[in-house]
């Protein structure tokens, strides 16, 4: 039987998910969420857990298996201030996940979800972007941050952090990816400005995976290398594209303005 996804209404909710137990920063867990805030918070707002989500996906039956290239482009902005800008909580604004997965993972870890392997986040407000190697998340570009001199070299990725469960601490991982960067690869802010990405996505662990990443039709940078989790032997890995905001809690109203989106076939 063919299973039918259904739209889903527009509009920011709370839904049903573990604590985060993981922040992008070693020790700095989000603090709206702890014990005491999150009481207040929840008392306040009347909701059960500390998610905010509002986002575009494409329904399932538009769906492509990850081994097949596609563009995905779009114009968009974010608020000019955020409420905090310190703390690096979870703040995704696009991202690629793969279904399925190897069931080993479930197997592995009792109540865990996979993570996007290519996600633009807005953490602190600032515009980065992450690629995932199996549990080794890289940043791979970023927009200026302050108090942060990163340096972008051509080679293997130099910021990468497990996401395993038991390293909640921020320890640190080697990639089997590569990253080849252009003349400017640093990130134009998209606080109060409009900004064009795009992202030109194959994933695998096959070896012939790569993401290429434009902004305002200036190269950024080229990965490759084993991106995403092992798959299910059983079924091909599909690519799930979601738009919009995911982010733990923030008591604040953030807008993200999208202007337009193109999803299409790579060219050779």
């Amino acid at each position: 039987m063919t299973e039918v996804s259904r739209p889903e209404f527009l509009g920011t909710n709370f839904f049903a998910k573990v604590k985060p137990t993981w922040a992008p920063t070693a020790n700095q867990p989000d603090p709206y969420c702890d014990d005491n805030a999150w009481s207040r918070a929840k008392a306040a707002h009347q909701e059960d857990e500390c998610i905010q989500r509002e986002e575009l996906r494409l329904q399932k039956t538009f769906f492509r298996r990850s081994d097949v290239p596609l563009v995905y482009s779009f114009r968009f902005r974010m608020p000019k201030e955020v409420l905090n800008d310190k703390d690096s909580i979870r703040w995704i604004t696009a991202q690629w996940k793969q279904e399925a997965i190897n069931s080993k993972y479930a197997q592995e870890f009792a109540g865990w979800s996979p993570s996007p392997f290519l996600a633009q986040r807005y953490d602190d407000g600032i515009l980065h972007v992450t690629v995932q190697d199996d549990m080794c998340r890289c940043l791979i570009a970023s927009a200026p941050a302050k108090g942060s001199k990163l340096a972008w070299k051509n080679g293997t990725p130099h910021y990468c952090q497990s996401i395993r469960p038991e390293d909640s601490d921020g320890k640190a991982c080697t990639s089997n990816l590569k990253v080849e960067y252009g003349r400017n690869p640093i990130l134009s802010t998209p606080a109060g400005k409009w900004v064009e990405m795009r992202y030109r996505v194959q994933a695998g662990r096959d070896g012939s995976a790569f993401i290429e990443i434009h902004q305002d039709g200036r190269f950024i940078a080229r990965v490759t290398g084993k991106i995403g989790y092992e798959p299910d032997p059983s079924s091909p890995p599909m690519t799930k594209f979601k738009i919009g905001q995911y982010r733990d809690y923030i008591p604040s109203s953030d807008t993200l303005e999208l202007d337009w989106i193109r999803i299409e076939t790579a060219r050779k």
